[in-house]
């Protein structure tokens, strides 16, 4: 199974985005690790459950942003991450019924994350960072892994 590597290609230049997006991918690396090294079903299903809590979290954060930045093509956004969502439920309830779902990484996980990453956030994030240059302080009001001093203008 190959693991998916964050490059420059999948940075969107908004620092608690990339964080997030780092995040995922180390938690579907961790599923990938542990699946091919052979740990326990218990484990793997914590390192699932874990993964989806993150992505269904970055979802709802990163369509904060799009709806404050007044994306237009927000509910485009908000149907691929539904689809997404319904994908990783059907992977949980597979692995959770003693299916082998090693292939669904590899198919679900990486190459979708993959090419979401590059494409479809990749068309936000202009409106999103002139809407961040204009309002650094509407951070605070996110719940974020990170704390709110965290300069997210840094990288603008």
């Amino acid at each position: 199974m190959g693991k998916l590597e964050l490059t420059e290609q999948f940075v969107v230049g908004i620092p608690v985005i990339d964080q997030q997006h780092l995040q995922l991918v180390e938690q579907i690396n961790h599923v990938i690790d542990a699946y091919s090294g052979g740990l326990s079903r218990k484990t793997i299903g914590h390192l699932i459950d874990k993964m989806v809590d993150h992505a269904i979290f970055h979802f709802g954060f990163e369509e904060q942003l799009q709806e404050l930045s007044g994306y237009p093509f927000l509910k485009a956004h908000q149907k691929s991450h539904v689809q997404f969502a319904k994908r990783i439920s059907d992977f949980q309830t597979r692995f959770n019924n003693g299916d082998d779902i090693s292939e669904y990484i590899n198919g679900l996980l990486v190459e979708w994350l993959s090419d979401h990453l590059k494409h479809d956030d990749s068309d936000y994030v202009a409106l999103a960072k002139e809407y961040l240059l204009k309002h650094p302080e509407c951070w605070c009001a996110f719940k974020t892994t990170q704390p709110c001093a965290l300069n997210f203008t840094q990288a603008l």
